[in-house]
């Protein structure tokens, strides 16, 4: 203790001798150390011993000048502030609890620090020696850091120094007034404005509104002040102005009624001066200050914009700042020299939050004002309109979007009890006629035009002529080109020219799917004009533009009479389509003709013009017919709610007819647009479609694929990147010259998006055939196996993303509707099925035997490297083993979303659910009820006594109909019959176990379970499939002894509930096969199994079942295997189930010994394809 106070007390006066200011800073910080492991419990004699050597003596309130202003005073301040720094900061090598301490010490001693504080503040802010500037500066500097430590958590009598409820003042007169005269010198105005923003932040201010009060005027006029100020650097600048607005800005937003409710005639003039302030803000050329100003506008606007001034004046400053977003909204250029940021890049960042907040408030402003701000928008519109021939091009154009997007946000703002308003509707009906009026615009400034035409909706809604002459004016846009520009083809049009045409065709479509009500009085004279533009030949329209006119009119041709809109889409269908009849009889019927037709056998067939027009004519056609089928669905969809409603008066729908309906299975939609869908999807163009599938299918395949040169084999690359990737490598070898590959990568990149576009395209189509027409598509489908050899055809070696597109567009449909009434039927589906089967089965197959073969070619890769190889090569290997590693991920992506596509596929085809749900809804769904099971079958009659209360409960749109488990039972049996099917079916099941994807697996157990009751149904059947049960069996245990404990939940929980199931069904009927096989894993004494049979036969609930087998798997066959079993990835694993891979790594650490390995993944993958 006497060292410690004989170190304190010759150390602390030292500071008063020493000359370098860095020796005081010492000498503070080897106090501030002793005083955070002594002070307050063990030597709380501390402080006052240094207010003692320093000569202050706050008990009587004496101000010792000289103390004051001498140093030893302010290497007190420095401890004080190093102490209270402490405890903001809390540094983890001081414990939180010392922490706490050290704050109640400072807490106990306020009295004494305030009055230090405050008379060294207060002392040095009077000086007016200019011989120790310096150490003024520094004394200033230093109280504003003490006050700034200790002000979140001070008593709020140390800032204003006046109790609130007596009014009386006590030691120290506060120090708010001290802070506010720092705030007001420029060299403290940032730091001390940290203060005062954190005292307006408190809620302890409401207290105190006299003195906060009086605060406001100083406030605002250092605003103003500094407002008016010129300082040439702009990062100083931008420095000190967002110092002194964000006071004002928090002062503002927590405590706004001060300035709105108060009384009196200051109260007034402040008001307006704080609203003045506000609008200069918010005018800015900074985009910092300018937010700033638009959070002031908005809290008003939000909160208390009724109460800040009367009607008249409020309706004025709503212009004012309705003035100051579109000043602000115009696009402003990026000054390397003048900007507040660094690069163009944030400059244009900063500039996008600024306009979003612009665009709320200006829409805030709609909602208050709506007739008000509308209608000086439109002046400012047309007054712009006006001016046009005064301005430079570039700063009208500038100015012109500006009021576009304004116009955009404010119309979309209009209350909907405004949008009928006479003032609104004039106003929005003179911006109209002034956009009409205008003439002579150029290219890129007319697409500011019809943009804005596009918006103007509350007009449109109750003005037919409005409506009208903005269409016609559109419809001109279209097919707008400049007067030198009327020979040139369409395709070959300027980059504005073409911008505006769009803008055209989108402000078209926007008014017609939203107007489409209003327009079907004048949609003959529209389809009138629509087809006058597209017969005035290919090369004035586009055939983009055309199929974007037609999507214009279908939803209008959706409000028609029916007769009328089938005869509009046979008039506009009728070109394209023709030409696409006419290249399917020539062209699509066998690969060759198609691979010359369409411009494959070289580049320069790929350029050839004539190529290129048959490419052209392709895509629209079948985008066209897919456009067409799109619009009529939605169009049922949005009638659909009506019509069930309305069915037998509206359409004339009669009971037998919705019977027919509903029996069949088929999505409803009306009859006249399923009538639209079966003339666009006729036999003759199923046909066709099933011929284009099987020339790109046949184009895939590997042995005419590898004739065609290097170019056009990577335009049938799966994926942009891999197309890339390919013209790199060829680039790489010299097989393209370097002058060339710009050109070659377009026509490349061009024949890539028409092999892809037009193979989805056509197998959309064939989806949509086989669910809503398939009368029309099962009997050409069925016709010599036309569906097989062609969409179906090549599955074996088709790519895997262009394969998912098979599995995801036509097989779900295809398998769902395929018609089952007959034999012959029957037996088609039969065949159709075996060959989807087996070739998306031996796809997925070769595919996962080639990633393992990858796989352990890496590893010996790996040791071989390891092995001590160094040098230029290692560095090649690395490279190219990089490269492999990329391409495996993308395999093993790929091959599982199509593995999950075709899981997908049979759950439609068995209409069971998917994810582990699966197993309890199959159980409780296809499985005759028991007494304890709680199952029910749907296709048993409700029980007497039911209530219909109940019966209504039990309807769920997830649990299958009584017409889907029909046909799902019609399925099973015709897969059972047929032996070779069945096998297949059974095999498949199995591989979906074992290939390393979780859901898989796991919907594989819910298969394989909805095929037991039909196989078990009697003794024949048992005996015929009894050995593909004891397979499956077999499969399933192996898969759980492969898997490690504590991982895979979802798939320990499908195969136990499968196995569980399967023991308890087969093994009383005689399958003593599972016996054996549960006899046969090492390890189980022969007594567990009877116990568990015992128990399946006695226990009454099914769930003390499901709990005994469940503990017999996880104790005897969980894990047996787990050191050269699969290997699951991060993605595998149900979601939140694991967070962090080192998690993981635990996790399969711990279920492993300790003497174990690495995971050998070789050993997985050979189990995975060895059977």
């Amino acid at each position: 203790e006497k060292l410690k106070e004989f170190t304190v007390k010759n150390m602390f006066p030292l500071s008063q001798k020493v000359k370098a200011h860095f020796l005081r800073e010492k000498i503070a910080d080897v106090v501030t150390q002793i005083a955070l492991r002594e002070w307050p419990q063990r030597w709380p004699k501390l402080l006052p011993m240094l207010f003692q050597i320093a000569g202050i003596k706050p008990e009587r309130g004496q101000q010792n000048g000289g103390a004051m202003g001498g140093w030893l005073g302010l290497t007190l301040l420095m401890i004080i502030r190093n102490l209270a720094a402490q405890i903001i900061a809390f540094d983890p090598n001081v414990p939180e609890k010392r922490c706490r301490e050290i704050q109640e010490g400072l807490k106990a001693s306020m009295g004494p620090i305030s009055f230090l504080i405050a008379s060294i503040l207060k002392y040095h802010l009077q000086s007016t020696s200019t011989s120790e500037t310096n150490v003024r500066k520094r004394a200033i500097g230093l109280s504003i850091e003490s006050i700034g430590a200790v002000v979140d958590w001070v008593d709020p009598v140390f800032i204003y120094g006046t109790t609130p409820n007596e009014g009386k003042t006590i030691n120290n007169d506060g120090v708010l007034e001290l802070v506010f005269s720092a705030f007001n010198m420029g060299d403290f105005c940032v730091s001390a404005s940290g203060i005062l923003t954190t005292i307006c932040m408190k809620n302890t201010m409401t207290k105190y509104n006299p003195i906060l009060y009086k605060l406001w005027a100083p406030m605002l006029n250092t605003n103003e002040t500094l407002l008016k100020t010129k300082i040439t650097d702009v990062e100083r600048r931008s420095l000190l102005l967002q110092a002194v607005i964000s006071p004002l800005n928090k002062l503002m937003r927590n405590h706004v009624d001060l300035i709105v409710e108060g009384g009196g005639d200051s109260n007034k003039k402040m008001r307006f001066k704080f609203l003045n302030l506000t609008l200069q803000l918010l005018n800015h050329d900074l985009i910092s200050i300018a937010r700033r100003g638009i959070e002031m506008c908005m809290h008003l606007l939000r909160y208390k914009w009724n109460k800040v001034v009367d009607s008249e004046w409020r309706e004025n400053l709503a212009v004012k700042i309705f003035d100051a977003c579109l000043k602000q909204n115009t696009r402003r250029s990026w000054k390397s020299m003048s900007s507040e940021y660094g690069t163009e890049k944030d400059h244009h960042h900063a500039f996008a939050g600024l306009r979003s907040q612009l665009h709320v408030l200006m829409e805030n402003l709609v909602r208050l004002h709506p007739p008000l701000v509308v209608n000086h928008l439109v002046c400012g519109y047309l007054k712009l309109l006006h001016s046009m021939q005064q301005q430079q091009q570039q700063q009208f154009e500038a100015l012109l979007e500006n009021f576009t997007s304004g116009t955009e946000h404010v119309v979309r703002a209009i209350p909907k009890k405004s949008q009928n308003d006479q003032k609104v509707l004039s106003s929005l009906g003179n911006l109209l006629r002034g956009l009409l009026a205008a003439k002579n615009l150029k290219s890129s400034t007319r697409c500011f035009q019809y943009v804005t035409l596009g918006l103007l909706h509350p007009l449109y809604q109750v003005n037919q002529d409005a409506i009208t002459a903005a269409l016609k004016t559109l419809l001109e846009g279209v097919q707008y080109r400049t007067p030198n520009q009327a020979k040139i083809p369409a395709d070959h049009l300027d980059k504005d020219t073409m911008i505006c045409r769009r803008r055209a065709l989108d402000s078209l479509i926007k008014i017609t799917k939203r107007h489409r009500s209003n327009l079907a009085r004048s949609f003959k004279v529209l389809s009138q004009m629509v087809q006058s533009i597209m017969k005035k030949g290919h090369g004035w329209v586009r055939d983009e533009e055309k199929m974007s006119l037609i999507e214009c009119l279908m939803p209008i041709s959706n409000e028609i009479p029916n007769a009328e809109q089938v005869n509009f889409i046979k008039f506009i269908i009728v070109d394209p389509l023709k030409r696409f009849d006419h290249h399917a009889t020539t062209l699509f019927k066998d690969v060759k003709s198609f691979v010359q037709a369409t411009g494959l056998p070289s580049l320069k067939t790929l350029h050839d013009a004539s190529c290129r027009k048959i490419r052209q004519e392709i895509w629209w056609a079948l985008d066209l017919l897919r456009g067409l089928i799109r619009h009529t669905l939605i169009a049922s969809k949005q009638t659909r709610s009506v019509e069930r409603g309305y069915a037998d008066t509206a359409l004339g729908r009669d009971k037998n007819e919705e019977k027919s309906s509903s029996s069949s299975s088929l999505p409803y939609i009306p009859e006249h647009l399923r009538g639209v869908i079966r003339h666009l999807l006729s036999k003759e163009r199923i046909r066709a479609l099933m011929l284009l599938t099987g020339c790109t299918n046949r184009a895939l395949d590997p042995s005419i694929s590898s004739k065609l040169p290097p170019q056009v084999q990577a335009s049938l690359k799966e994926t942009r990147e891999m197309m890339e990737e390919a013209l790199r490598k060829l680039l790489a070898k010299d097989q393209i010259q370097q002058h060339q590959y710009q050109k070659q990568q377009l026509i490349v990149r061009e024949m890539h998006t028409w092999f892809r576009t037009v193979r989805a395209c056509a197998y959309v189509l064939l989806g949509y055939a086989a669910k809503y027409v398939p009368q029309d598509l099962f009997p050409v489908a069925m016709d010599g196996g036309l569906l097989g050899q062609t969409a179906f055809g090549s599955l074996k070696t088709m790519p895997s993303i262009y394969l998912k597109v098979v599995t995801d567009q036509l097989l779900p449909n295809l398998l769902k509707y395929f018609p089952l009434t007959n034999k012959g039927q029957i037996v088609a589906f039969q065949r159709l099925l075996g060959s989807i089967f087996h070739g998306i089965f031996s796809r997925l197959g070769q595919g996962w035997a080639q990633c393992a073969a990858r796989l352990n070619q890496q590893q010996q890769q790996q040791q071989q490297t390891q092995g001590g190889r160094a040098g230029c090569d290692d560095r090649k290997e690395a490279a190219a083993a990089s490269s492999s590693a990329v391409d495996e991920i993308r395999e093993v992506s790929t091959l599982t979303d199509v593995q999950r596509s075709f899981v997908h596929c049979i759950s439609t085809l068995l209409c069971v659910p998917m994810g582990i749900s699966g197993i309890r809804s199959v159980r409780n769904t296809f499985y005759p009820p028991t007494a304890t099971s709680g199952a029910k079958n749907l296709l048993d009659e409700g029980k007497t006594g039911e209530t219909k209360r109940i019966k209504e409960q039990q309807t769920n749109p997830h649990v299958p109909s009584k017409e889907q488990i029909q046909r799902s039972n019609m399925v099973l049996e015709l897969i059972i019959t047929d032996r070779n099917l069945l096998n297949l079916t059974m095999a498949i099941f199995m591989a979906l176990m074992i290939w390393p994807d979780s859901p898989s697996s796991v919907n594989a157990c819910t298969f394989v379970l909805r095929f037991v009751p039909p196989m078990i149904k009697s003794a024949v059947a048992r005996q015929n499939t009894g050995h593909l049960m004891i397979k499956v069996f077999q499969t399933s245990l192996e898969v759980l002894e492969r898997l490690r404990k504590e991982l895979e939940e979802a798939t320990h929980g499908a195969h136990m509930g499968l196995l569980k199931e399967m023991y308890e069904i087969l093994v009383p009927l005689g399958l003593d096969g599972l016996r054996k096989l549960l006899q046969q894993i090492p390890g189980i004494p022969p007594q567990e199994i009877i116990n568990l049979e015992k128990t399946i036969i006695n226990e009454p609930g099914d769930k003390n079942k499901r709990r005994a087998f469940k503990r017999f798997l996880t104790r005897y066959v969980v894990g047996l295997k787990s050191n050269a079993g699969r290997v699951f990835a991060v993605r595998d694993l149900p979601e939140g189930f694991i967070s962090t891979c080192n998690e993981i790594k635990a996790r399969r650490k711990k279920g492993t010994n300790d003497t174990d390995t690495n995971d050998n993944l070789g050993d997985a993958f050979e189990w995975l394809f060895d059977r």
